[in-house]
Protein backbone atom coordinates (compact mmCIF):
# COMPACT_ATOMS: atom_id res chain seq x y z
CA UNK A 1 0.00 0.00 0.00
CA UNK A 2 1.02 3.75 0.95
CA UNK A 3 2.83 2.55 4.18
CA UNK A 4 6.03 1.33 5.14
CA UNK A 5 7.78 0.68 8.68
CA UNK A 6 11.16 1.61 9.58
CA UNK A 7 13.24 0.00 12.59
CA UNK A 8 15.78 2.37 14.30
CA UNK A 9 17.60 0.50 16.95
CA UNK A 10 19.20 2.39 19.62
CA UNK A 11 18.07 5.41 18.29
CA UNK A 12 17.14 8.57 20.14
CA UNK A 13 14.20 11.04 19.67
CA UNK A 14 16.17 13.36 17.78
CA UNK A 15 17.53 10.62 15.21
CA UNK A 16 13.89 9.97 14.69
CA UNK A 17 13.28 13.30 13.67
CA UNK A 18 15.92 13.55 11.59
CA UNK A 19 15.62 10.25 9.51
CA UNK A 20 11.86 11.56 9.24
CA UNK A 21 12.89 14.63 7.78
CA UNK A 22 15.64 13.34 5.04
CA UNK A 23 12.84 10.76 3.66
CA UNK A 24 10.44 13.63 3.37
CA UNK A 25 12.90 16.15 1.67
CA UNK A 26 13.72 13.18 -0.37
CA UNK A 27 9.89 12.45 -1.68
CA UNK A 28 9.85 15.66 -2.12
CA UNK A 29 12.95 16.55 -4.67
CA UNK A 30 11.39 13.47 -7.01
CA UNK A 31 9.56 16.27 -7.92
CA UNK A 32 6.03 14.07 -8.43
CA UNK A 33 3.84 15.86 -6.70
CA UNK A 34 3.50 13.48 -3.44
CA UNK A 35 4.07 14.24 -0.06
CA UNK A 36 5.26 12.08 3.26
CA UNK A 37 4.00 12.12 6.29
CA UNK A 38 5.31 10.23 9.38
CA UNK A 39 4.66 9.41 12.57
CA UNK A 40 7.07 7.04 15.09
CA UNK A 41 6.98 5.40 19.02
CA UNK A 42 9.73 4.40 20.99
CA UNK A 43 10.20 0.99 22.72
CA UNK A 44 9.75 0.71 25.71
CA UNK A 45 8.80 4.27 26.31
CA UNK A 46 5.64 4.69 24.53
CA UNK A 47 4.25 1.37 24.98
CA UNK A 48 5.31 -1.91 26.32
CA UNK A 49 4.05 -4.52 23.15
CA UNK A 50 4.30 -4.63 19.76
CA UNK A 51 0.88 -4.45 18.90
CA UNK A 52 0.69 -1.15 21.20
CA UNK A 53 3.56 -0.28 19.63
CA UNK A 54 2.59 -0.07 16.02
CA UNK A 55 -1.10 1.49 16.88
CA UNK A 56 0.97 4.67 18.61
CA UNK A 57 3.25 4.93 15.56
CA UNK A 58 0.27 4.83 13.03
CA UNK A 59 -1.72 7.09 15.36
CA UNK A 60 0.88 9.17 14.75
CA UNK A 61 0.99 9.10 11.34
CA UNK A 62 -2.74 9.46 10.75
CA UNK A 63 -2.56 13.10 12.97
CA UNK A 64 0.32 14.33 11.05
CA UNK A 65 -1.24 13.74 7.83
CA UNK A 66 -1.92 17.64 6.55
CA UNK A 67 -5.33 16.75 4.61
CA UNK A 68 -6.14 14.10 6.74
CA UNK A 69 -7.38 14.67 10.95
CA UNK A 70 -4.02 16.78 11.85
CA UNK A 71 -2.14 19.56 10.21
CA UNK A 72 1.37 18.82 11.65
CA UNK A 73 4.01 18.03 8.86
CA UNK A 74 5.62 15.06 11.48
CA UNK A 75 4.77 13.62 14.89
CA UNK A 76 7.65 11.90 16.44
CA UNK A 77 6.68 11.78 20.56
CA UNK A 78 9.07 13.61 21.56
CA UNK A 79 7.86 16.87 23.56
CA UNK A 80 7.77 19.30 20.29
CA UNK A 81 5.19 16.59 18.37
CA UNK A 82 3.65 14.92 21.34
CA UNK A 83 3.02 15.67 24.85
CA UNK A 84 3.88 12.90 27.55
CA UNK A 85 0.76 11.11 29.15
CA UNK A 86 -0.20 12.44 32.55
CA UNK A 87 0.77 9.13 33.93
CA UNK A 88 3.56 6.39 32.41
CA UNK A 89 1.06 3.45 33.55
CA UNK A 90 -0.34 1.16 31.65
CA UNK A 91 -3.90 3.05 31.88
CA UNK A 92 -1.83 6.27 30.56
CA UNK A 93 -0.35 4.08 27.49
CA UNK A 94 -4.10 3.26 26.32
CA UNK A 95 -5.39 6.35 26.77
CA UNK A 96 -2.44 7.95 24.26
CA UNK A 97 -3.41 4.39 21.96
CA UNK A 98 -6.89 5.68 21.76
CA UNK A 99 -5.96 9.15 21.17
CA UNK A 100 -3.54 8.99 18.36
CA UNK A 101 -5.23 5.56 16.68
CA UNK A 102 -8.88 8.46 16.63
CA UNK A 103 -6.29 11.32 15.80
CA UNK A 104 -8.02 13.81 18.14
CA UNK A 105 -5.96 15.91 20.99
CA UNK A 106 -7.10 14.57 24.12
CA UNK A 107 -7.99 11.24 25.70
CA UNK A 108 -8.96 10.90 29.38
CA UNK A 109 -9.92 8.70 32.02
CA UNK A 110 -13.12 9.67 33.79
CA UNK A 111 -14.04 8.63 36.94
CA UNK A 112 -17.82 8.71 38.24
CA UNK A 113 -18.14 9.89 41.73
CA UNK A 114 -21.31 10.77 43.55
CA UNK A 115 -22.43 13.13 40.52
CA UNK A 116 -19.23 14.21 38.81
CA UNK A 117 -17.04 13.08 36.56
CA UNK A 118 -13.57 13.70 37.86
CA UNK A 119 -10.22 13.26 35.77
CA UNK A 120 -8.18 10.17 36.50
CA UNK A 121 -5.68 9.83 33.55
CA UNK A 122 -5.52 11.74 30.03
CA UNK A 123 -2.97 11.85 26.89
CA UNK A 124 -2.45 15.12 25.45
CA UNK A 125 -2.37 18.94 26.01
CA UNK A 126 -5.20 19.22 29.14
CA UNK A 127 -5.25 23.23 29.12
CA UNK A 128 -7.78 24.39 26.44
CA UNK A 129 -10.36 21.79 27.68
CA UNK A 130 -9.27 22.85 31.18
CA UNK A 131 -8.52 19.44 32.49
CA UNK A 132 -5.77 18.19 34.71
CA UNK A 133 -6.08 15.60 37.26
CA UNK A 134 -8.52 15.73 39.78
CA UNK A 135 -10.62 18.31 37.38
CA UNK A 136 -14.49 17.62 38.25
CA UNK A 137 -17.13 17.94 36.35
CA UNK A 138 -20.87 18.08 37.61
CA UNK A 139 -22.18 14.69 35.29
CA UNK A 140 -25.18 16.93 34.10
CA UNK A 141 -22.97 19.49 32.32
CA UNK A 142 -20.74 16.15 30.89
CA UNK A 143 -20.89 15.68 27.08
CA UNK A 144 -20.47 12.42 28.29
CA UNK A 145 -23.30 11.64 30.09
CA UNK A 146 -25.66 13.79 27.51
CA UNK A 147 -24.73 11.25 24.91
CA UNK A 148 -25.20 8.24 26.84
CA UNK A 149 -29.28 9.73 27.66
CA UNK A 150 -29.41 9.77 24.27
CA UNK A 151 -28.47 6.62 23.89
CA UNK A 152 -25.58 7.44 21.48
CA UNK A 153 -22.66 7.32 23.74
CA UNK A 154 -20.44 5.11 21.39
CA UNK A 155 -21.00 7.65 18.29
CA UNK A 156 -18.30 10.25 17.09
CA UNK A 157 -20.18 13.40 17.18
CA UNK A 158 -19.55 16.79 16.30
CA UNK A 159 -21.16 18.96 19.32
CA UNK A 160 -21.01 22.15 17.52
CA UNK A 161 -23.88 21.47 15.20
CA UNK A 162 -25.47 18.81 17.12
CA UNK A 163 -28.87 20.51 18.37
CA UNK A 164 -28.94 18.95 21.79
CA UNK A 165 -25.27 19.69 22.67
CA UNK A 166 -23.95 22.75 20.87
CA UNK A 167 -25.51 25.43 23.95
CA UNK A 168 -23.71 23.04 26.72
CA UNK A 169 -20.53 25.64 27.98
CA UNK A 170 -18.22 23.06 28.19
CA UNK A 171 -18.80 22.72 24.05
CA UNK A 172 -18.61 26.77 23.66
CA UNK A 173 -16.01 27.06 25.93
CA UNK A 174 -13.55 24.97 24.13
CA UNK A 175 -14.61 24.54 20.63
CA UNK A 176 -15.19 21.20 20.51
CA UNK A 177 -15.86 20.29 17.33
CA UNK A 178 -15.38 15.94 18.12
CA UNK A 179 -16.28 14.18 20.92
CA UNK A 180 -16.73 10.15 22.08
CA UNK A 181 -17.21 8.74 24.51
CA UNK A 182 -16.46 4.70 25.29
CA UNK A 183 -18.01 3.34 29.08
CA UNK A 184 -15.45 1.60 31.40
CA UNK A 185 -17.54 -1.25 33.06
CA UNK A 186 -16.02 -3.82 35.77
CA UNK A 187 -16.39 -6.98 35.83
CA UNK A 188 -18.77 -6.96 38.43
CA UNK A 189 -20.85 -4.36 35.54
CA UNK A 190 -20.57 -1.80 37.91
CA UNK A 191 -19.74 1.55 36.28
CA UNK A 192 -16.31 2.90 37.20
CA UNK A 193 -16.44 5.55 34.20
CA UNK A 194 -16.34 6.31 30.46
CA UNK A 195 -13.11 7.03 28.27
CA UNK A 196 -13.49 10.25 26.34
CA UNK A 197 -11.53 11.69 23.62
CA UNK A 198 -11.70 15.63 21.69
CA UNK A 199 -10.67 17.71 19.86
CA UNK A 200 -11.40 20.97 18.10
CA UNK A 201 -10.82 19.88 15.07
CA UNK A 202 -13.73 17.67 13.16
CA UNK A 203 -13.75 14.51 11.97
CA UNK A 204 -16.17 11.92 10.04
CA UNK A 205 -17.78 9.09 12.54
CA UNK A 206 -16.14 6.23 13.65
CA UNK A 207 -15.26 3.22 11.54
CA UNK A 208 -15.99 -0.17 12.45
CA UNK A 209 -12.47 -0.74 13.70
CA UNK A 210 -11.88 2.14 16.01
CA UNK A 211 -15.22 1.71 17.70
CA UNK A 212 -13.60 -2.14 18.28
CA UNK A 213 -10.16 -0.63 19.36
CA UNK A 214 -12.04 1.64 22.02
CA UNK A 215 -14.24 -1.00 23.12
CA UNK A 216 -11.28 -3.28 23.90
CA UNK A 217 -9.37 -0.20 25.02
CA UNK A 218 -12.21 0.40 28.06
CA UNK A 219 -11.75 -3.50 28.86
CA UNK A 220 -8.01 -3.28 29.36
CA UNK A 221 -8.54 -0.35 31.81
CA UNK A 222 -10.96 -2.29 33.33
CA UNK A 223 -8.96 -5.10 34.08
CA UNK A 224 -5.54 -2.70 35.24
CA UNK A 225 -7.97 -1.08 37.59
CA UNK A 226 -9.43 -4.54 39.08
CA UNK A 227 -5.60 -5.92 38.86
CA UNK A 228 -4.50 -2.62 41.04
CA UNK A 229 -7.30 -3.32 43.54
CA UNK A 230 -6.55 -6.86 44.16
CA UNK A 231 -2.42 -6.06 44.08
CA UNK A 232 -3.38 -3.57 46.92
CA UNK A 233 -5.70 -6.01 48.87
CA UNK A 234 -3.42 -8.25 49.48
CA UNK A 235 -0.82 -5.92 50.11
CA UNK A 236 -2.60 -5.25 53.10
CA UNK A 237 -2.92 -8.43 54.22
CA UNK A 238 1.07 -8.83 54.44
CA UNK A 239 1.21 -4.96 56.09
CA UNK A 240 -1.15 -6.44 58.82
CA UNK A 241 2.18 -8.00 60.22
CA UNK A 242 3.97 -4.95 60.71
CA UNK A 243 1.05 -3.09 62.07
CA UNK A 244 0.92 -6.29 64.70
CA UNK A 245 4.86 -5.50 65.80
CA UNK A 246 3.94 -1.83 66.21
CA UNK A 247 0.71 -2.87 68.18
CA UNK A 248 2.99 -4.90 70.31
CA UNK A 249 4.95 -2.16 71.19
CA UNK A 250 2.25 0.27 71.80
CA UNK A 251 -0.74 -0.74 72.66
CA UNK A 252 -2.44 2.35 71.87
CA UNK A 253 -1.76 3.02 67.91
CA UNK A 254 -3.18 -0.46 67.81
CA UNK A 255 -6.88 0.34 68.96
CA UNK A 256 -6.38 3.92 67.73
CA UNK A 257 -5.86 3.49 64.25
CA UNK A 258 -8.77 0.95 63.99
CA UNK A 259 -11.23 3.45 65.37
CA UNK A 260 -9.77 6.18 63.24
CA UNK A 261 -10.23 3.82 59.86
CA UNK A 262 -13.77 3.54 61.00
CA UNK A 263 -14.58 7.22 61.39
CA UNK A 264 -12.75 8.36 58.46
CA UNK A 265 -14.38 5.31 56.15
CA UNK A 266 -17.86 7.34 57.30
CA UNK A 267 -16.16 10.86 56.80
CA UNK A 268 -15.02 9.58 53.06
CA UNK A 269 -18.71 8.32 52.55
CA UNK A 270 -20.17 11.92 53.64
CA UNK A 271 -17.69 13.75 51.35
CA UNK A 272 -18.64 11.78 48.64
CA UNK A 273 -15.60 10.00 47.15
CA UNK A 274 -15.57 7.13 45.22
CA UNK A 275 -15.48 3.36 46.11
CA UNK A 276 -11.52 3.45 45.33
CA UNK A 277 -11.03 6.62 46.86
CA UNK A 278 -12.86 5.68 50.23
CA UNK A 279 -10.72 2.17 50.07
CA UNK A 280 -7.69 4.43 49.61
CA UNK A 281 -8.57 6.65 52.76
CA UNK A 282 -9.23 3.64 54.54
CA UNK A 283 -5.86 1.90 53.84
CA UNK A 284 -4.06 5.76 54.74
CA UNK A 285 -6.24 5.24 58.11
CA UNK A 286 -4.72 2.44 59.05
CA UNK A 287 -1.26 3.03 57.88
CA UNK A 288 -1.17 6.50 59.04
CA UNK A 289 0.76 5.48 62.28
CA UNK A 290 2.94 3.03 60.72
CA UNK A 291 6.22 5.24 60.63
CA UNK A 292 6.51 4.82 64.40
CA UNK A 293 7.81 1.50 64.21
CA UNK A 294 11.04 3.88 63.35
CA UNK A 295 9.88 5.74 66.72
CA UNK A 296 12.31 4.76 69.86
CA UNK A 297 10.99 3.39 72.64
CA UNK A 298 11.54 5.33 75.09
CA UNK A 299 9.81 8.44 73.40
CA UNK A 300 6.70 5.91 71.96
CA UNK A 301 6.24 4.66 75.40
CA UNK A 302 6.74 7.72 77.42
CA UNK A 303 4.20 7.85 80.18
CA UNK A 304 3.96 11.80 80.15
CA UNK A 305 4.56 14.82 77.75
CA UNK A 306 7.34 14.67 74.72
CA UNK A 307 10.07 17.58 75.66
CA UNK A 308 11.43 19.01 71.91
CA UNK A 309 13.60 16.56 71.45
CA UNK A 310 11.62 13.91 71.69
CA UNK A 311 8.56 15.37 69.83
CA UNK A 312 11.44 16.21 66.88
CA UNK A 313 11.57 12.52 66.63
CA UNK A 314 8.20 11.91 66.62
CA UNK A 315 7.75 14.54 63.84
CA UNK A 316 9.88 12.03 61.54
CA UNK A 317 7.20 9.34 61.72
CA UNK A 318 5.26 10.49 58.74
CA UNK A 319 8.47 10.09 56.58
CA UNK A 320 9.68 6.79 57.64
CA UNK A 321 5.34 5.89 57.62
CA UNK A 322 6.18 7.16 53.28
CA UNK A 323 9.36 5.49 52.86
CA UNK A 324 8.00 1.99 53.95
CA UNK A 325 4.92 2.05 52.10
CA UNK A 326 6.28 3.51 49.01
CA UNK A 327 8.91 0.19 49.04
CA UNK A 328 5.75 -2.01 48.82
CA UNK A 329 4.63 -1.51 44.77
CA UNK A 330 0.92 -2.21 45.30
CA UNK A 331 0.14 0.57 48.05
CA UNK A 332 2.87 2.91 46.54
CA UNK A 333 0.44 5.52 45.55
CA UNK A 334 -0.63 5.72 49.18
CA UNK A 335 2.43 7.13 49.92
CA UNK A 336 1.92 10.91 49.62
CA UNK A 337 -1.09 10.51 51.54
CA UNK A 338 0.81 8.83 54.32
CA UNK A 339 3.24 11.82 54.13
CA UNK A 340 0.87 14.37 54.29
CA UNK A 341 -1.43 13.18 57.37
CA UNK A 342 0.58 15.79 59.92
CA UNK A 343 -0.22 19.28 57.12
CA UNK A 344 -2.31 21.85 58.32
CA UNK A 345 -4.84 23.31 56.18
CA UNK A 346 -2.97 26.45 56.40
CA UNK A 347 0.26 25.41 55.92
CA UNK A 348 1.81 25.21 59.11
CA UNK A 349 2.45 21.59 59.66
CA UNK A 350 4.73 19.12 58.68
CA UNK A 351 6.99 17.48 57.34
CA UNK A 352 6.87 20.19 54.07
CA UNK A 353 4.66 23.00 55.33
CA UNK A 354 1.77 22.25 51.78
CA UNK A 355 -1.72 24.15 52.86
CA UNK A 356 -5.35 23.55 51.55
CA UNK A 357 -5.95 21.52 48.54
CA UNK A 358 -2.71 20.55 47.74
CA UNK A 359 -2.61 18.04 50.53
CA UNK A 360 -4.36 14.80 49.86
CA UNK A 361 -7.72 14.29 50.37
CA UNK A 362 -7.04 11.26 52.16
CA UNK A 363 -4.43 13.07 54.48
CA UNK A 364 -6.99 15.79 55.43
CA UNK A 365 -9.67 13.56 56.39
CA UNK A 366 -7.30 11.17 58.40
CA UNK A 367 -5.80 14.04 60.15
CA UNK A 368 -9.53 15.18 61.45
CA UNK A 369 -10.60 11.80 62.44
CA UNK A 370 -7.17 11.36 63.71
CA UNK A 371 -7.60 14.58 66.03
CA UNK A 372 -10.67 13.86 67.00
CA UNK A 373 -10.14 10.10 68.35
CA UNK A 374 -6.93 11.32 70.43
CA UNK A 375 -8.64 14.08 72.29
CA UNK A 376 -11.34 11.89 73.56
CA UNK A 377 -9.44 8.95 74.05
CA UNK A 378 -7.69 8.00 78.12
CA UNK A 379 -3.78 8.08 78.24
CA UNK A 380 -2.21 7.15 81.03
CA UNK A 381 -0.97 10.63 81.72
CA UNK A 382 -3.88 12.64 81.00
CA UNK A 383 -7.85 11.79 81.07
CA UNK A 384 -10.08 12.29 78.02
CA UNK A 385 -11.80 15.47 76.13
CA UNK A 386 -14.71 15.43 76.58
CA UNK A 387 -16.73 14.97 73.09
CA UNK A 388 -18.50 18.13 73.55
CA UNK A 389 -15.08 20.14 74.29
CA UNK A 390 -13.71 17.63 71.22
CA UNK A 391 -15.90 19.01 68.65
CA UNK A 392 -15.76 22.51 69.78
CA UNK A 393 -12.49 22.36 69.32
CA UNK A 394 -12.38 20.67 65.78
CA UNK A 395 -15.04 23.85 64.60
CA UNK A 396 -12.67 26.33 66.02
CA UNK A 397 -9.93 25.14 64.24
CA UNK A 398 -11.47 24.21 61.03
CA UNK A 399 -10.18 26.53 58.48
CA UNK A 400 -6.74 26.45 59.90
CA UNK A 401 -5.55 23.21 61.15
CA UNK A 402 -8.40 21.30 59.35
CA UNK A 403 -9.57 21.08 56.07
CA UNK A 404 -13.80 22.71 56.88
CA UNK A 405 -15.56 20.68 54.77
CA UNK A 406 -13.67 17.68 56.46
CA UNK A 407 -14.76 19.04 59.49
CA UNK A 408 -18.70 19.55 58.67
CA UNK A 409 -18.54 16.16 57.12
CA UNK A 410 -17.14 14.86 60.73
CA UNK A 411 -19.52 16.59 62.88
CA UNK A 412 -22.51 15.46 60.54
CA UNK A 413 -21.38 11.95 60.54
CA UNK A 414 -21.17 12.36 64.74
CA UNK A 415 -24.52 13.71 64.59
CA UNK A 416 -26.01 11.26 62.62
CA UNK A 417 -24.53 8.23 64.34
CA UNK A 418 -25.17 9.63 67.59
CA UNK A 419 -29.17 10.19 66.64
CA UNK A 420 -28.55 6.04 65.49
CA UNK A 421 -27.22 5.43 69.03
CA UNK A 422 -24.08 4.11 66.42
CA UNK A 423 -20.65 4.31 68.49
CA UNK A 424 -17.74 5.98 65.87
CA UNK A 425 -15.31 6.33 69.23
CA UNK A 426 -14.85 3.17 70.96
CA UNK A 427 -15.54 4.06 75.18
CA UNK A 428 -13.63 7.68 76.24
CA UNK A 429 -11.54 7.19 73.92
CA UNK A 430 -9.52 10.37 72.10
CA UNK A 431 -4.10 15.50 72.89
CA UNK A 432 -3.85 18.83 71.97
CA UNK A 433 -4.96 18.82 68.33
CA UNK A 434 -2.04 17.68 66.88
CA UNK A 435 -2.80 13.77 68.02
CA UNK A 436 1.01 13.34 68.65
CA UNK A 437 2.14 16.23 70.70
CA UNK A 438 0.91 16.06 73.51
CA UNK A 439 0.64 18.81 75.80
Amino acid sequence: GDEFAVVLADAQAEDVHRVGQRLRTAVADLGLGVGLSYGSAAWPADASTKEALLLRADGRLYSSKPTGRGRRAGATGEASGRPAPSERTLVGQVLGVAREALGLEIACLLEVKGGHHVVRAFDGVGEPFDVRIGTAFAVHETVAQRLTDLGIERELVDPSEHELLRDMPTVSDCAMRAFVAMPVRLSSGRLFGVITSISRRPRGPLEPGEERLLALLAETVARELERDEQAEEAAMTGVHALLAALEARDDYTGQHSASVVELASLVAHALGLSEREIRSVEHVALLHDVGKVGVPDHVLQKRGPLDEEEWELMRLHPLIGERIVAAIPPLAHLAPAIRGEHERWDGRGYPDGVHAEAIPVASRIVFACDALHAMTSDRPYRRAMPIAVARDELAANAGSQFDPDVVDALLNVLDATSASGDRVLDGAEAVDLDPDHVA
